[in-house]
């Protein structure tokens, strides 16, 4: 039986949103912000230029290196472990400089340098999500992104949508099933595939 979970990052294994927020308020001091936003992109920036550079601070901040776990990530990846699945982190951060990738490592050493078989990058040119859970055949995507979530359901990857906000979501497939939180997410993964 397939044992193979693929894991996205951001707003599914931490909280790098209320990171990124965080940062970015404490440059634009006055900017407000819907606490149910989700996106990385704000119309604050002059250009490209300025654009980068936020992501090149943020990344080499302290506020990175103290992005928590979501509740209950870390216990939950280390029980799978423990049970005989094998995890892998698949992550597309948008706008991704080469820093982001290097210290995305040392958030994930919370979680055990053991708990995960690799953490792989898919940047949308050289190799996407898809081509990736194509490759690793994984028997369930957990993401917060509709989008993956979608190009998994279509390759017939069970899909699990982690919306610890509780936002509003159109367009998820009908087959995926929609949690806020890493106890949901367990309960759904060993139903699917029950533990050794």
């Amino acid at each position: 039986m397939n044992k193979t979970l693929v894991v996205d990052f951001d707003e599914t294994l931490a909280k790098t949103l209320d990171s990124l927020q965080d940062f970015y308020k404490s440059l634009y001091p006055g900017a407000v912000l819907d606490p149910l936003q989700y996106t990385y992109e704000w119309d604050v920036w002059k250009d490209k230029q300025e654009h980068d550079e936020f992501w090149h601070q943020w990344a080499a901040s302290d506020r990175y290196d103290a992005i928590p776990p979501l509740d209950q990530a870390v216990e939950t990846m280390q029980t799978l472990k423990r049970q005989g699945y094998s995890l892998y982190v698949l992550t597309c951060p948008p706008n991704a400089p080469d820093i982001i990738r290097r210290r995305r490592d040392s958030v994930l050493n919370t979680f055990g340098a053991d708990t995960f078989e690799d953490v792989l990058f898919g940047d949308g040119w050289m190799a996407s999500k898809s081509d990736i859970l194509k490759k690793l055949n994984p028997l369930a995507l957990i993401d917060d992104v509709i989008g993956f979530i979608g190009e998994a359901d279509a390759l017939g990857i069970k899909t699990i949508m982690m919306n610890r906000l509780g936002r509003p979501v159109v367009g998820v497939p009908t087959a995926s099933v929609i949690v806020r939180d890493w106890s949901a997410a367990y309960d759904q993964i060993i139903k699917w595939s029950p533990p050794c």
